[in-house]
C-alpha cells in the first residue's frame, strides 16, 4: 500500500512481544524513517486482526496489535471485571513495544470499547505516551437518560455474542461468517458481557485527569447516541479535537481504514512537532 508520499515501502515482519502478565502482542516496526508507535486496542467482540487494514496503511509507523484479555489468543488469561486491568494491559503493551524497538512519539488508538480503554490510559498519563486517537467510544455517563438507555441483552454468553454482533454489524454480516468464526465469536461472549458491564456501570474514566491531545472520530451519520457521545466527550476533555467521518459506520477501522490511518498519521506528526 502506498504511503502518504506515494512511495511503496514494505514493512518489517511482525514480532511477538510480551507483558509481565503474559499477554502477547504483535509489533510490526517500520523500515526507514519512522513516524512513531501506535498501540491498537480493539472493541467489544472484536480482536487484533481487525486492525490489519489500518496497519497496512501505516507502513512508516511501528504498529502494535493484541487481543484484549478474555478475547481470542488472550482467553487463557481469564476475564477482566472492570476497566483497570485493560488499562494496565495497554500501558504494559506500550512499554513492551518501546522496549522492543518502538520509537517515539507514541499513541494509543482505540475503537469503541477500546477507545474507553485508551481514554483510561490517557487519564493515567504513563511515561512515553504522547496522545490518544479514539473512534466512537461509549461514554453513556455523559449522555441524557434517554440516550444512555442500554439495549437489552441476555446473560447467556454465546447468545449475547450473537445478538450483539447482529445488532452492531447486521444479520447478513453474521450469516457471512463461517461456522468456525461464529463459534469463535460465541466463545468471546463472556468477555463481551464483562465489557458491557463496564459500559453500563458508573463513569469508567475521570476525564478531568486527561491533559494529553485526544482526537475523537465519529461517523457523521452515526445514530444519535453515538454522535451525542462523541460531541459530549469532546466538550468534556479540554485537549480534545472532534473529527467527523463521512459515510462511515461504527466499524470504521474495517470500512474506512484510509481515513482512520490518516487521522493517526496526523496525530503522530503533530506529536512529533510538539
Amino acid at each position: 500500500m502506498p504511503d502518504a508520499g506515494g512511495a511503496r515501502r514494505a514493512a518489517a515482519p511482525a514480532v511477538r512481544i510480551f507483558t509481565p502478565s503474559g499477554l502477547s502482542a504483535a509489533l510490526r516496526t517500520a523500515r526507514g524513517p519512522d513516524l512513531g508507535t501506535v498501540v491498537c486496542v480493539h472493541g467489544a467482540l472484536d480482536g487484533a486482526a481487525s486492525f490489519a487494514r489500518v496497519r497496512r496503511r501505516l507502513p512508516d509507523a511501528d504498529v502494535v496489535v493484541y487481543d484484549r484479555r478474555g478475547y481470542r489468543s488472550s482467553r487463557s488469561l481469564g476475564l477482566t471485571p472492570g476497566l483497570d486491568v485493560h488499562v494496565d494491559d495497554a500501558i504494559d503493551v506500550l512499554a513492551a513495544a518501546r522496549g522492543s524497538g518502538g520509537r517515539p512519539p507514541a499513541l494509543v488508538l482505540g475503537h469503541s470499547f477500546g477507545g474507553l480503554v485508551a481514554l483510561g490510559v490517557a487519564a493515567r498519563r504513563p511515561s512515553g505516551l504522547d496522545g490518544v486517537v479514539v473512534y466512537e467510544p461509549p461514554v453513556p455517563w455523559l449522555l441524557e437518560p434517554e440516550d444512555a438507555r442500554a439495549d437489552p441483552i441476555g446473560t447467556d454468553p454465546a447468545a449475547a455474542a450473537e445478538s450483539f454482533f447482529r445488532r452492531i454489524m447486521g444479520d447478513r454480516a453474521w450469516e457471512r461468517l463461517g461456522p468456525a468464526e461464529q463459534a469463535a465469536r460465541r466463545l468471546d461472549g463472556p468477555a463481551l458481557l464483562e465489557d458491557l458491564a463496564v459500559v453500563r456501570g458508573p463513569a469508567a474514566v475521570d476525564l478531568a485527569d486527561i491533559d494529553l491531545p485526544i482526537v475523537i472520530g465519529v461517523s457523521a451519520g452515526a445514530p444519535r447516541r453515538r454522535h451525542a457521545a462523541a460531541v459530549r466527550l469532546s466538550a468534556a476533555v479540554r485537549t480534545a479535537t472532534l473529527v467527523r467521518f463521512d459515510d462511515a459506520g461504527h466499524g470504521a477501522h474495517l470500512s474506512h481504514p484510509d481515513q482512520l490511518a490518516a487521522l493517526v498519521r496526523t496525530a503522530l506528526l503533530g506529536a512529533a512537532a510538539g
